[in-house]
């Protein structure tokens, strides 16, 4: 596993958020297109969208976990009804490229976080976690799927 750090500037998101079990996310990420799509948010050029995690799995409670499904938007884009705005602080984040389906997700958190703080040196810090989706399942197979 490759890890480095990447300079995140700031970036305004627009939520949907669950609370719960983070793989259960997929269901605020349905509630986010429903609202967002309508909206036009995806029509824009160069949209990423964003999964926020805010809180530690190994401390908080599985039934309690915070997680947004989140679409980065400029500045001056009006809030639509239904979704929150969340402010995403800018930084040096540590990172690592994820190749493959959603469902293997979670083995290479697991994986990232324990080498980013053995092998590499980074203490974490609390969050929030992105994933940040380079593409889609719309249009792209399961194997070829990049999450940073």
């Amino acid at each position: 596993m490759e890890i480095g750090t990447t300079q995140l500037d700031g970036l305004r998101a627009f939520c949907v958020r669950h609370v719960g079990p983070y793989p259960m996310i997929s269901e605020a990420f349905e509630r986010l297109g429903q609202k967002a799509g309508p909206a036009g948010l995806f029509a824009m050029p160069s949209v990423p969208m964003l999964a926020i995690y805010h809180d530690d799995e190994n401390v908080v409670p599985m039934a309690e976990l915070r997680s947004d499904a989140a679409v980065v938007v400029p500045l001056g884009v009006p809030l639509p009804r239904g979704l929150s705005e969340l402010r995403i602080p800018s930084g040096q984040y540590a990172s690592t490229t994820h190749a493959g389906p959603y469902a293997t997700l979670g083995a290479t958190w697991a994986r990232f976080r324990s080498e980013a703080t053995t092998r590499c040196g980074f203490s974490l810090r609390s969050g929030p976690y992105l994933e940040i989706y380079q593409n889609t399942p719309a249009d792209t197979p399961p194997d070829a799927l990049r999450t940073e």
